[in-house]
């Protein structure tokens, strides 16, 4: 029996982690709550792994605001290394720097760049040192992803969706390439991470194949009905948001994504649930 420990499941990603290994055979899942496990708490994450002795934990927390607390979180995990068998720490394209993004970022562009924001500096420090201490640690760094319980309030395809529910219109401030994946698609690639002995040890985790949100504003409007022609708010297009995924392709072997149209009409149909179910605040759209 394999003992994971989720760390960050009630965040968008966690949560879809959480029940994708609630169902995975031979495993035990442990995903503490704030309540159970104070990752602020440096003597309370010793405590909890030293008596748990989890062989792998799947990292996913931070916090957006605060990069101490981004920190702190982390390392007080990270640094008690020998309580564990293996950590996959879930990283951001948004290491690569926002002010500096091309197209199909390779891994060896990391570091070309320090970003300034607070959520893509605290991504960019771990997963520097996780580059450098090459220990029993991989960063996995995922770019566009989208699927159920994401922010609706500020994520883009969620929001729109819920925009068209609640009787407003498509909005697109600009027109940028984005490399999205399937939030399932991400459980699934992870999983088969779990399964390899990792030659390095970072990863990007992406498609290669971006898609303008104008084209998915566009896809949403058809697929729901309604009668509106998309166009961005600004022109001309945003730097494209994407990575090379070769690396990764060469550890696991080809991944079929999910196509985005049935990925959408997944969701629109998930959300018309929560709809009907008086789950959705449109006044946050």
């Amino acid at each position: 029996m394999e003992k994971i420990l989720l760390l960050g499941s009630n965040g968008f990603i966690g949560r879809n982690l959480e029940s994708y290994f609630s169902n995975r055979e031979n495993t035990m899942l442990l995903s503490p709550k704030r309540g159970d496990l104070n990752l602020l708490d440096e003597a309370s994450c010793r405590d909890f792994l030293k008596k748990e002795k989890p062989n792998k934990i799947v990292y996913s927390a931070v916090n957006l605001t605060s990069l101490d607390d981004t920190l702190r979180m982390f390392f007080n995990i990270y640094q008690n290394r020998e309580y564990y068998g293996f950590l996959y720490n879930i990283g951001s394209g948004a290491e690569y720097d926002k002010r500096s993004y091309i197209p199909l970022m390779k891994e060896d562009y990391f570091g070309t760049f320090v970003p300034v924001d607070t959520y893509g500096l605290g991504k960019y420090l771990i997963s520097r040192e996780i580059e450098s201490a090459r220990g029993n640690a991989i960063n996995l760094r995922v770019f566009a992803i989208y699927g159920k319980h994401e922010d609706y309030s500020r994520r883009f395809i969620s929001n729109n969706i819920c925009r068209v529910l609640g009787g407003k219109p498509i909005s697109i401030n600009k027109n940028i390439p984005f490399d999205y994946i399937h939030v399932d698609d991400f459980c699934h690639i992870l999983d088969r991470m779990m399964n390899v002995t990792p030659a390095f040890f970072n990863y990007n985790v992406c498609s290669g194949s971006p898609v303008g949100l104008l084209d998915l504003g566009q896809k949403i409007a058809d697929q729901m009905g309604v009668d509106q022609i998309v166009s961005p708010k600004e022109s001309g297009n945003g730097a494209e948001y994407s990575g090379d995924n070769s690396r990764l392709i060469d550890e696991i072997g080809r991944v079929e994504y999910k196509p985005v149209q049935i990925g959408i009409d997944e969701l629109i149909n998930w959300y018309r649930k929560c709809d009907s179910d008086g789950q959705l605040n449109y006044e946050s759209l």
